[in-house]
């Protein structure tokens, strides 16, 4: 299937994304009261104020002519067409009102329904720069009262805005300016949060705004993508990661935000991965918690899209296809199974037909879902090859999985006693036996029950595994209650000539060695040849399977070994008494007894 190319925003960034992004102390000054003759300082009617407005300019004014496009945000810098000039009397006047209103405007209007302050903004015949410029100061960006004054302010300028971009199509450019600006103002402020839901929640629905604001957003990206850490990532303190996690945030706030009105919109994302110059940044562009709560969302009411987006991530962004599954499949939420279900089959699809190699990280967070026959064999060993901490996690999802609910068979689970038995049939014994020490290590999956179901599977398996002494080994050093059957293992597989294979007949010697006496009944099962040689090889054995053989009461059948094997055990025995008596003699100590 050819690989669709994702749509990136926009390859030219325009004039704003070249310059940065706005700053506010790049803002014109506070405007300044606009000087009016005593003369010129009527009594302010507060019950009619547009009335008034009207009655003292004398004159109807029209909107300024052009509008503000997205090359030149807000804050304006008062060039070209948008240079107003000397203030008017009717500017003078308008800028005169809104002071002697200013304690009866915002706070307590909003709170009891009075809005004068949007009234007058709707109402006035022409609203000139000053007077947005106040909008800005002294609400949207009010730093004066305390903090609920401060909020109130803030909601109060917003609204203005939206009801003039709503309702006044003249200022629509300059209003909604003001609050792209904040959306990507300063990330986590109440007003840049604000303002994403604004355009999110109440702006974008409207046709003639979605292509500036889809513009504005991928400008903001494009500023991502040149955005650089001040170092790498294990040479910057928690400050310096902390301004980067902000940059980050304001900038894909407004992105994230318009992907639950318009999933295609997280394309952009990937993209925006793909090109950003700075790896650190890619990191936290996925990682903050923003776009983790946008992946829930969408999982839950656009699965579709969400997983079709997925499947088709553009090349290079790898990492943020992985991202997503990751992010669904470790949630256990009823309300996510449906798409939980569809991923599990996206990210078997992605590792056979999209990734190079078969790239195994994709089945990572869907192992418990996977059946037997998918596991076993090359997707296992493929785990097996990656860094140890990627293994573990694999283990610990197998492990600690629940059992899937599209899974109508039990026998397809995969248990962890079949994990064990599939990783003795893995060619690479090294990590092998690295993964089953970690999958015994996991506390509350394995018991003595399952420990002996596995040893009684990899005994009946032709050939016998060459991890299987140790497995051994590691089940009677974990489970004690084993040691009471141990012999009865050992019988086993002398019955399948154990000693043919070396590696195996090691770790049967040391069985014995390290379980005796429990192991003694067993060495009267083996062949001659092989009892003489297991007491040659480990001679730590003999004196000890001497006193077992020969202690008083012992119900040992002795005429089941061989003459030569007494005779040999024999030799061995004194020739290590000979060698103990020596060395006591030149030590001072006692002899051989």
């Amino acid at each position: 299937q050819d690989e669709p190319k994702a749509a990136p925003p926009t390859e030219t960034p325009t004039r704003a994304a070249s310059e940065g992004r706005p700053r506010l102390q790049a803002l014109p000054a506070p405007p300044e009261p606009l000087v009016l003759l005593p003369e010129e300082k009527p009594a302010v009617s507060v019950s009619d104020p547009i009335g008034w407005l009207f009655r003292h300019t004398r004159a109807h004014h029209h909107s300024l002519s052009g509008d503000l496009t997205l090359d030149e945000p807000f804050p304006w810098k008062g060039e070209g067409p948008y240079q107003e000039g000397e203030p008017t009397r009717y500017s003078k006047l308008l800028d005169y009102l809104l002071t002697e209103l200013g304690p009866r405007l915002g706070v307590k209007s909003v709170l009891t329904g009075n809005h004068l302050l949007t009234d007058i903004y709707l109402q006035a015949p022409h609203i000139p720069l000053s007077a947005f410029q106040r909008l800005h100061f002294e609400y949207c960006q009010a730093q004066t009262g305390g903090q609920d004054e401060t909020l109130q302010r803030m909601a109060t300028g917003l609204m203005c805005l939206e009801l003039l971009i709503k309702e006044r199509p003249a200022y629509v450019s300059k209003a909604l300016s003001m609050v792209l600006y904040y959306s990507s103002f300063q990330a986590q402020t109440k007003v840049q949060i604000t303002a994403v839901r604004l355009i999110v929640n109440r702006l974008f629905d409207d046709p003639r705004l979605q292509d500036s604001i889809k513009e504005f957003a991928k400008n903001s990206l494009q500023r991502l993508v040149e955005l650089r850490a001040p170092g790498k990532e294990n040479e910057m303190d928690d400050a310096s990661m902390k301004r980067v996690d902000n940059d980050v945030q304001r900038l894909v706030s407004l992105c994230l935000g318009l992907c639950m009105k318009d999933p295609s919109i997280l394309r952009w994302i990937f993209w925006a991965f793909t090109k950003c110059k700075d790896d650190y940044v890619a990191k936290r562009m996925i990682g903050i918690e923003p776009f983790a709560i946008l992946i829930e969302k969408l999982a839950e009411k656009h699965k579709d899209q969400l997983v079709s987006l997925t499947i088709r991530y553009p090349q290079k962004a790898e990492t943020v296809a992985l991202k997503i599954i990751n992010m669904i499949m470790e949630k256990d939420r009823p309300s996510l199974q449906p798409v939980q279900a569809q991923i599990v089959k996206a990210a078997k699809y992605i590792y056979k037909e999209r990734t190079k190699e078969a790239d195994v990280r994709f089945l990572i967070p869907v192992f418990s879902y996977l059946e037997k026959e998918e596991l076993r064999g090359r997707v296992l060993e493929l785990i097996l090859k990656l860094p140890r901490q990627l293994t573990e996690v694999a283990i610990n999802r197998l492990l600690g999985g629940t059992k899937p609910r599209y899974l109508d068979r039990d026998d397809q689970r995969i248990t962890g006693a079949d994990l064990i038995v599939f990783l003795h049939e893995v060619s690479d014994y090294k990590a092998a036996a690295q993964a089953i020490q970690i999958a015994f290590e996991k506390p509350g999956i394995y018991t003595h029950s399952s420990a002996a179901q596995i040893l009684n599977t990899l005994i009946e398996m032709e050939p016998l595994p060459i991890l299987l002494m140790r497995t051994l080994l590691q089940c009677m050093n974990q489970f004690p209650k084993l040691l009471d059957i141990v012999s009865r293992y050992l019988n086993q597989l002398i019955q399948k000539n154990i000693w043919e294979n070396d590696v195996l007949w090691k770790g049967f010697r040391k069985c014995v060695v390290d379980y005796r006496p429990r192991t003694f009944p067993s060495v009267l099962l083996l062949p001659q040849k092989h009892q003489i040689a297991l007491m040659m090889q480990e001679k730590d054995l003999v004196q000890p399977f001497y006193e077992w053989l020969h202690a008083p009461g012992s119900a040992v059948n002795k005429n089941t070994l061989t003459a030569d094997f007494l005779n040999a055990l024999n030799k061995l025995r004194n020739a290590q008494q000979q060698q103990f008596d020596i060395r006591a003699m030149q030590q001072g100590r006692p002899g051989f007894r």
